[in-house]
């Protein structure tokens, strides 16, 4: 188990972090990368908490081939929207830090659009470039 005091920071995998931390012996300073706190570790703030301003996120998506109809793009999107709903996968989800988004395709493409312009600016602003 890595602590605070070993590293200046680290990023854990949420429910590996939980099984761990909740059963150290040893007190773990730590903080939710995520816009609001987690519901399984409710007294751990977030960065936001203490350094207004700060953002990051993580997120994840389901894709289809371009030139996929449009009919088999919604039908898919409506049941990966239904699974989304069932309480087992919510559980599940809930479990390891995650929640399922409901949207839909035209909403999801224009959030990837979004993420790439607001990082862009990110990476421009801060002269970033790759060696």
């Amino acid at each position: 188990m890595l602590l605070l005091r070993d590293a200046e920071q680290f990023f854990a995998d949420a429910e590996k972090f939980f099984v761990e931390t909740r059963d150290a012996q040893h007190a773990c300073e730590a903080a939710e990368i995520c816009s609001t706190r987690w519901d399984r570790l409710p007294d751990v703030p977030t960065v936001r908490e203490f350094l207004p301003g700060y953002e990051t996120s993580q997120w994840s998506g389901i894709g289809a081939p371009r030139g996929t109809s449009d009919a088999i793009v919604y039908k898919l999107n409506g049941e990966i929207n239904a699974g989304l709903d069932d309480p087992k996968m919510k559980e599940r989800l809930a479990a390891v830090g995650l929640a399922g988004l409901r949207i839909s395709p035209t909403e999801f493409g224009r959030f990837i659009a979004d993420e790439t312009e607001k990082w862009a600016n990110v990476i421009r602003a801060a002269n970033v470039k790759v060696n």
